[in-house]
C-alpha cells in the first residue's frame, strides 16, 4: 500500500517541474521575436507610447502565463492560504 503523502508530495513534484519547463519554453518562443510579434502588433495599435506598449505587453504576457499556471497549480493542490489550505 502506498503512502498518500508520498504520492501527493510526487504528483505536486511533477507538476511543478511541468509549469517549470513550460515557463521556460514561453520565454524561448518570446525570445524568438516571431510569435510574440502578433502580440506585439495589437498593443503597439493601443497606445503610441512606447512605455505604455512595454508595460501592456508584459501585462499581456503575465496573462497568457497565469492561463496555463493556474490549471496546474490547482491540479498539484497549491493555493494562495498562507497555511497552503482552503477554508
Amino acid at each position: 500500500m502506498s503512502n498518500p503523502g508520498k504520492e501527493y508530495n510526487r504528483i505536486k513534484l511533477l507538476v511543478s517541474l511541468l509549469e517549470w519547463a513550460l515557463t521556460l519554453i514561453f520565454l524561448g518562443v518570446l525570445s524568438l521575436g516571431g510569435p510574440a510579434s502578433p502580440p506585439a502588433d495589437r498593443v503597439r495599435s493601443w497606445t503610441p507610447h512606447p512605455y505604455g506598449r512595454f508595460l501592456l505587453f508584459i501585462i499581456l504576457m503575465g496573462m497568457i502565463r497565469f492561463l496555463y499556471s493556474v490549471p496546474l497549480g490547482f491540479y498539484s493542490g497549491d493555493s494562495n492560504h498562507p497555511k497552503g489550505e482552503i477554508q
